[in-house]
């Protein structure tokens, strides 16, 4: 194999690496985070079901514990997503933009082929409904605990 040629394909292995390596970090970093909000939102319902709607008065606002449980997990949500989607993905699109560089110089097409069976917009169209849907019924959620007796409304 010709020295260029080599040097090509060690940096392409490293480009594929590091879009490897940038697929853990979003991987982890959702199930981690979705983890978390799964356990708030269904601690919340625990709340719920058991009737602890303990309300805290402030500035005459009335506010049910359940509520100020499921707003966290709508924030933490909302967090996650904007890292996801303005952090760790430009990241991950980075490496593959590097991949698909290199592969215009090669016989390499792993990125190519990739890239054309999921194009960038199927992929954020993936990305926000991924977060939608339990945002949604984070959101149905929290309207259920303005419903509930002893809850916001009383």
């Amino acid at each position: 194999m010709p020295k260029k040629t080599t040097l090509l394909w060690e940096e392409y292995k490293l480009a594929i690496e590091t879009q490897m390596h940038f697929n853990k970090m979003i991987l982890r970093a959702r199930t981690f985070g979705l983890t978390a909000v799964v356990v708030i939102l269904g601690a919340s319902l625990a709340f719920l079901k058991n009737g602890e709607c303990t309300v805290f008065y402030k500035l005459t606002l009335c506010i049910s514990l359940p509520t100020i449980i499921i707003s966290f997990a709508l924030i933490l949500l909302t967090s996650l997503f904007l890292m996801d989607i303005l952090y760790y993905f430009p990241l991950l699109l980075g490496a593959v933009e590097r991949s698909a560089a290199i592969e215009k110089h090669s016989d390499f097409r792993l990125t190519e082929s990739i890239s054309n069976k999921v194009g960038s917009k199927r992929t954020y169209w993936t990305i926000g409904l991924f977060y939608g849907f339990i945002f949604i019924a984070g959101i149905v959620l929290l309207v259920l605990t303005l419903c509930v007796p002893g809850g916001t409304t009383g």
